[in-house]
């Protein structure tokens, strides 16, 4: 465009003026105008968004600072909302792997729930199920994170028959799909489609077993509901028990509060006059025995060895006997 447009400018320029080097370099002036328009617009001549590229220019640091800030704010924003958008989006695929894994333990394998006409079914479908496996394992691992290789599926054994193949290399339902898509010959593909079969066959034959195993579970699951319940009750109300006694002995020290502090003023007047091999009551009903007297502590025995009882906290433990109350010193 640019050399058509040289040219045409020279030719008009050479033909209005006699001389042919002023018209070309007045040509080339125009033609250097027009690329300068040219590098000002966008495809489409239409402008481009300078607003997005480029900083504007402030007339005080106020403004500077509050367009700093909506751009710190905006792009804030569209990291929150990238996250939120990832998390739903990793939600709805786990959501979709969760899926798509029971649906596949739901088509070839045997609940504990099934009946005896539905092993039939699957065993009669066998040589169909068995080339689906492939197909539906593979849209499990479509649905793994980053599309990794799927080594275990979930199995809930409580709810499947989970024995499955003769083979060391994998342990159950657990395993069985990853193993299969490991063949790579016909021999080992073969034997793993027996391993199915027998899956099938050792199920329908092993019913009676199994369904009187799970019932023994299930009943072994309600008596420990039972128990746990039983327990929690007699806990509750234990805690309630304790709760009356404790509110009844609140009662009952108030009664003999006044009764107490005066056997109790008395009963510490009489422990000054103790002396060594004579019994003495601390804080509680264990008593020790005097082993030595100073002016305002005993030394007593106790498990650890020795130590010292407070003169003040204690009374002699004959005097327990006078005291109006248990709670007037327990």
């Amino acid at each position: 465009m640019l050399k058509k447009l040289l040219i045409a400018l020279a030719l008009l320029t050479a033909s209005a003026n006699a001389n042919f080097f002023e018209a070309l370099k007045d040509a080339a002036e125009k033609v250097i105008e027009e690329q300068n328009r040219l590098n000002n617009t966008g495809d489409g001549n239409s402008p481009v968004a300078s607003d997005q590229t480029i900083t504007p220019q402030f007339n005080s640091l106020a403004e500077e600072v509050a367009y700093k800030k909506k751009q710190t704010m905006l792009a804030e924003q569209e990291r929150i909302l990238e996250n939120k958008q990832y998390e739903e989006k990793e939600k709805n695929r786990q959501e979709r792997f969760k899926a798509k894994e029971n649906a596949i333990l739901e088509k070839y394998f045997i609940k504990y729930t099934d009946s005896l006409d539905m092993i039939e079914s699957k065993f009669k479908n066998r040589t169909k199920l068995f080339a689906d496996m492939s197909k539906d394992y593979k849209e499990l691992e479509a649905l793994n994170e980053n599309n990794k290789d799927v080594r275990f599926i979930d199995v809930p054994e409580d709810i499947y028959l989970n024995k499955i193949g003769r083979h060391s290399s994998y342990h159950g339902l657990c395993e069985y799909f990853s193993s299969l898509l490991q063949c790579q010959d016909e021999t080992c593909t073969k034997e793993t489609y027996e391993d199915y079969v027998q899956y099938l066959k050792v199920s329908y034959e092993t019913y009676d077993a199994w369904q009187a195993e799970k019932k023994r579970k299930d009943e072994d699951v309600v008596r420990r509901l039972r128990e746990q319940k039983e327990h929690n009750a007699k806990a509750d109300q234990f805690q309630k028990n304790q709760k009356i006694k404790l509110a009844n002995e609140q009662k009952e020290r108030q009664k003999v509060q006044g009764a107490c502090q005066a056997w109790r003023a008395k009963a510490n007047k009489q422990v000054y006059s103790l002396g060594i091999g004579d019994r003495v009551v601390g804080k509680g009903t264990g008593y020790y025995v005097i082993q030595g007297v100073n002016a305002n502590t005993f030394l007593v025995n106790t498990f650890g060895g020795t130590g010292y009882l407070k003169k003040s906290d204690s009374v002699p433990y004959d005097s327990l006997k006078t005291a109006p109350s248990e709670y007037c010193y327990r």
